[in-house]
């Protein structure tokens, strides 16, 4: 689409960070005789950080490691030397030795480099001990880009992912991830918001309330996710004021035109007419060769049109049907936020503003959105917090159907003199296309959510416990009537559907570096999670007036209601282990079990296992010199993941359709009969996906090369 752009930022934050890879914790590439510089490297919190890389800057071959307890020591040439501190997800620091014998530092989390380290799913993994496959979205790049979606930042820019087309505003794209993985069951991936499965639309996010995006692609990295993991896994983080000291205020606003890059050109009343001639061209033409006109021939006496185009023709009507529903459409965004920290408290508060009206009639989209991200650590080892957010959208508005447009001819008119539709403009049984954007629609989609936990420091060393509660309420008002429906006796219908996704889990971590060549990261999970959904629709036809539209049924001839509801329940265990020796040798190792409701009684629960392995090359004796290869691991995965079946496939299922019905003894009424659709199987059991994922990742030439 063309578009136009004027963005405008009062407050924006650029942070770089860097990454580098180096040897063993305490062990140096090269060291030289001279001064021997020991110290403690902390986080901003006063917490030891273990694998923190510490170079000469002078000679960045000699370096080292912070071990366990953030201890280092560096033999330097001269009390001249400057040491650079590396850590992934902070700020690199430059620290002079000035002649001292001890150098403390304390690293700042780094708001950029936090792309760095990777959610991984239940925690963070540094993007270097990674054995999966990964991708994440470049969403820096899209930040000046009239989006509406963040799924508009995936498409094209993340390898592996195929974000599908929109031509409705405010319209959620499909999503696949490496091609279609089942049979019968759902292609769509799995989204986790903030550590938390959601499934609401994507749409109702704020793209700028967005952090990062993540995707894990191969079998490996999504099995912790089992069962619903097979057609990927998208893990959305939201923003929080940890990385900034400072109250923050920002505002973003953006206006953009769109319109089709190749429009649709309709034929004028000349062209129309020159068809029609070559319709009835045998008469239309002089022979033998029927190249020259007839001059006798005229429309009235040697076509079939009805009396409405010869009426057209007559008056000389040229009507254009396209230009009529089509006019270019336009984005307005405003975003404001204010983030910052205190010395226990961080938070993010946003509120945005997005109205988008199509190209086509009647095709219109607001949005309005609230967020606030809050995080309390109320002692040294109690840490609570809160990601909620709120979505109001309106979808209202009913387009023409655009296949119906080229069908009309430009000799009749949608209206008549009055200006009232004309049902039938071309006097066949051909409908007007302007008819179904005279209705009366209104479409709200409303969508709050609250996720809150607690993150537990428990008494042995790096050992912690953590608790998310999740609530979120989608909830939909639909309502819609037209004089034009049923016949044109007129119709009108309401709607409203509910849907309410409770999630409870327990996470239980233990991370630790055990001395200098062994790191571990151990995850156990137990969880719980059930959505109800609840409908409710109300619909009359035959209602002679409509002046109250939609919100009087009662005065329709022939009244329907209906309602439905269904409950899910899923139960679920977890449990991972990464490990890795002298940060050379990668090992990820992830069980699940899975049970759905919807699942026979048989096979109410399914196990997903996987395994991966890295060996990062660089870091060994015939890399580590090497002045062109930065970084270099080879890396490999299996895993199985799953696939849900539809709530009933395993339930023997009755129908009461028309088709049942039947009257019982001479006089009697109709009675609803019920008839079997399908037989209950106690066996059905879970879809799995298998697969193998082998992958080199690499950094060359000072991290000009990557890939």
């Amino acid at each position: 689409m063309k578009r136009k752009l004027l963005t405008t930022h009062l407050v924006f934050l650029f942070l770089v960070g860097g990454f580098f890879t180096q040897p063993v914790a305490g062990k140096a590439l090269q060291t030289n005789p001279g001064l021997l510089i020991t110290g403690t490297v902390t986080g901003e919190q006063g917490a030891p950080l273990a694998g923190v890389t510490i170079v000469l800057k002078s000679d960045r071959r000699v370096g080292t490691l912070s071990d366990g307890e953030g201890n280092f020591s560096l033999s330097v040439p001269d009390e001249n030397a400057v040491l650079v501190f590396t850590y992934l997800g902070y700020i690199t620091q430059e620290a002079p030795v000035a002649g001292q014998s001890a150098v403390n530092v304390a690293l700042i989390s780094d708001a950029i480099s936090l792309g760095e380290v990777i959610v991984v799913g239940y925690g963070t993994q540094k993007k270097g001990d990674l054995t999966g496959s990964l991708a994440a979205a470049p969403l820096e790049a899209f930040q000046e880009s009239p989006n509406t979606n963040i799924l508009q930042a995936l498409s094209g820019s993340t390898p592996g992912i195929n974000i599908g087309q929109t031509s409705v505003a405010g319209e959620e794209p499909s999503i696949q991830i490496r091609g279609q993985s089942s049979l019968n069951g759902s292609q769509n991936p799995l989204i986790i918001l903030d550590g938390v499965y959601y499934r609401g639309r994507l749409s109702d996010l704020n793209p700028k309330d967005i952090q990062s995006v993540n995707v894990l692609k191969d079998p490996s990295s999504k099995a912790i996710y089992g069962a619903q993991a097979a057609n990927g896994v998208i893990l959305v983080t939201t923003k929080t004021g940890k990385t900034t000291t400072q109250p923050a205020i920002s505002y973003s606003g953006f206006y953009a035109t769109q319109s089709p890059a190749n429009e649709l050109t309709p034929r004028g009343r000349e062209a129309y007419l020159k068809g029609v001639r070559d319709i009835d061209w045998q008469n239309g033409y002089t022979g033998p060769d029927y190249l020259q006109e007839n001059p006798d021939w005229t429309i009235a006496n040697n076509t079939g049109l009805f009396a409405p185009l010869l009426e057209g023709f007559a008056n000389g009507t040229n009507y254009n049907w396209y230009d009529e529903v089509t006019a270019p459409g336009y984005i307005t965004d405003h975003q404001l936020s204010v983030r910052g920290r205190s010395s226990n408290t961080s938070y993010f508060l946003s509120g945005g503003y997005t109205d988008q009206k199509g190209w086509m009639l009647n095709d219109n989209y607001q949005r309005i959105t609230s967020r606030i991200n809050v995080d309390i650590d109320i002692t040294p080892w109690l840490t609570v917090g809160a990601n909620t957010f709120g979505s109001f959208s309106d979808y209202s508005g009913e387009s023409p159907t655009l296949g119906g447009l080229p069908q009309m001819s430009p000799l009749a008119a949608p209206r008549n003199a009055a200006g009232d539709l004309i049902v039938n403009p071309l006097g066949d049984n051909r409908l007007n296309p302007f008819l179904e954007s005279a209705a009366d629609d209104r479409d709200l989609r409303n969508n709050l959510s609250g996720i809150f936990y607690a993150n537990v420091k428990l008494p042995l060393k790096g050992l912690s416990y953590r608790v998310n509660f999740s609530n979120n309420y989608r909830w939909d008002a639909l309502s819609n009537s037209s004089i034009y429906d049923a016949g044109l006796s007129g119709r009108a219908i309401k709607i409203n559907r509910t849907t309410y996704d409770v999630l409870l889990d327990h996470i239980l971590t233990y991370d630790r570096q055990l001395g200098k060549n062994h790191g571990i990261n151990a995850t156990l999970l137990y969880g719980f999670n059930e959505v109800n959904y609840d409908e409710t629709r109300a619909e009359g036809t035959n209602i002679s007036n409509l002046t109250l539209s939609y919100n009087s049924l009662q005065q329709a001839v022939l009244q329907r209601i209906s309602s439905a509801a269904w409950q899910e329940r899923y139960l679920y265990q977890m449990a991972r282990i990464n490990y890795n020796f002298r940060q050379k040798y990668l090992l990820t190792a992830t069980v699940r079990r899975d049970g759905f409701s919807g699942f026979a009684a048989n096979n109410k629960f399914g196990v997903f296992p996987s395994v991966g392995v890295g060996w990062i090359l660089s870091e060994e004796s015939f890399l580590s010199e090497s002045k062109f290869v930065n970084f270099l691991k080879l890396r490999g995965s299996y895993g199985v993941n799953g696939n849900l079946t539809s709530r009933y496939s395993s339930l023997a299922r009755v129908g009461a359709s028309a088709g049942s019905q039947y009257v019982f003894g001479d006089g009697a009424s109709t009675v609803n009969g019920q008839q079997i659709t399908s037989l209950a199987n106690p066996d059905l059991s879970w879809e799995k996906t298998a697969g193998i994922n082998l992958g080199l990742d690499f950094t060359l030439w000072d991290e000009k090369v990557s890939g």
